[in-house]
């Protein structure tokens, strides 16, 4: 309602509000509750004063004028029509007449009844003071000033778990940016357009994110990837290091930038991921999530490989689960595309039969073919820490049935030579022992020489 429509009533409403004295006592709370909401004066007895705090009220309120226009025929049953005798307004006449007002100033009763409450910031579970250095490497807002802990980007968290202060850092231009395009068809090149255009370009539309928040996490990113390559130095050799670089192009960085984004305190969850058929959730989403995230996608049987098929009618892979990951440390994860068993390139976990630590790896091969090496590496440490160095063990390893023809032949060759043969009393607990030793998996068994070991 516009400032020249009130004008057509004002003594109307100014009637109203001096007779606001003879009504009921409730209408003094009201009004304070209108101070106190709008910030507005309280009205004092003098006319003048009341005219000019009613218009500042007016004003103020034109949102919830709009929307009581709607019900200027039937009264609000929240606050309803109050009946009273009031002069006309034209000079002319002297008689009275009974009319019906509506009250369009005092705001709805919610509003005056109920104080808003403020939403606390978004309670981080993975964080401890125990893994600090984890928050050093995730991504931040930039900061306006020095600080030793900038704020996160939050970039999986809704909008409905975070406080007012967290929503204002997803503000557009809330950031000043540290470089501005002046000519991005400059005629003669520039190295500093290239690689704006290699960098910047394919990821604002669908990241949905200002320039300055991505270029100060372009420079995160950077410095981080500098401390892998020195750690992976330390840790594997000079020798091992050399066999792989990762060396990056200009465009696996930008991928490895939307990856690192949407890396967030609590979860890990690629809702712009395009990769193997995956769609990005939303066009109007970006980086930043909006709603609570959801699993799309879930690891599916080939039905060719000795995962989906095994032996021994257990799974070592859940087929099938749309459910998210959760790792020992609480950090959790969705599964960002469809993916099988001969999926290629992939980040995995292997747990613990103890549920006490985690073993998390990348590779570029299948998953049957990564797990089918992890088990070639157990068995070589197996065979050299324990059997190599305790020969009394290799007895309870199971020989496969050629080997144990072979050695059944030997070892009966050997005792038809010779006149002594070995004698071996078993007591009951002995027997119970050899009773519980696990039977061989198919095509294995033990040799004649390897069970008289045993006993």
């Amino acid at each position: 309602m516009s400032r020249r429509n009130l004008q057509r009533f004002p003594s109307l409403v100014f009637d109203l509000h001096d007779n606001d004295d003879d009504h009921d006592q409730t209408n003094d709370s009201h009004h304070s509750s209108i101070d106190v909401q709008y910030s507005t004066p309280m009205a004092s007895s003098h006319p003048k004063i009341q005219s000019q705090n009613i218009t500042s009220t007016i004003v103020t309120t034109n949102q919830l004028l709009a929307s009581a226009a709607v019900g200027l025929s039937t009264p609000s049953p929240r606050r309803p029509a109050i009946k009273r005798r009031a002069h006309s307004v034209t000079p002319s006449r002297k008689t009275n007449q009974d009319i019906t007002i509506i009250d369009l100033i005092t705001p709805p009763k919610p509003f005056m009844t109920t104080t808003r409450t403020t939403q606390p910031n978004y309670m981080i579970r993975t964080l401890s003071i125990y893994n600090q250095r984890r928050r050093s490497i995730l991504p931040t807002f930039p900061s306006m000033t020095y600080t030793h802990e900038p704020d996160l980007l939050l970039a999986n968290i809704p909008l409905d778990l975070l406080s007012t202060q967290e929503l204002t850092h997803r503000q557009p231009s809330l950031y000043p940016a540290s470089f501005q395009i002046q000519n991005p068809h400059p005629p003669a090149g520039s190295f500093i357009m290239t690689q704006y255009q290699k960098y910047f370009l394919p990821i604002l539309e669908r990241f949905k994110m200002d320039t300055s928040i991505l270029d100060h996490n372009y420079f995160r990113l950077h410095e981080f990837m500098n401390l892998f390559r020195s750690s992976r130095l330390r840790q594997l050799g000079q020798v091992k290091c050399a066999e792989d670089l990762l060396p990056l192009t200009d465009t696996e960085i930008p991928q490895l930038f939307e990856f690192y984004l949407q890396m967030d305190v609590d979860l890990f969850y690629m809702k712009t991921c395009s990769y193997h058929g995956a769609q990005p959730r939303s066009i109007h989403e970006g980086i930043f999530c909006l709603e609570t995230p959801q699993c799309l996608y879930a690891m599916s049987k080939c039905n060719q490989c000795e995962l989906c098929i095994p032996t021994d009618n257990t799974l070592s892979v859940l087929f099938d689960n749309y459910n998210r990951h959760r790792f020992i440390n609480g950090y959790e994860s969705i599964l960002n595309c469809p993916v099988d068993c001969n999926t290629k390139n992939f980040i995995y976990v292997l747990t613990r039969a103890c549920h006490e630590f985690d073993y998390i790896c990348e590779t570029k091969f299948s998953l049957g073919g990564r797990l089918q090496d992890h088990r070639q590496v157990a068995n070589n440490l197996i065979r050299k820490l324990l059997f190599d160095e305790n020969p009394t063990y290799w007895p309870f390893v199971p020989k496969t049935t050629i080997e144990v023809n072979k050695d059944n032949a030997h070892y009966a060759r050997m005792h038809a030579t010779t006149t002594d043969t070995c004698r071996f009393n078993q007591n009951e607990s002995t027997t119970r022992f050899l009773n519980n030793i696990p039977v061989p998996p198919n095509g294995f068994k033990f040799s004649k020489r390897q069970i008289e070991q045993q006993i």
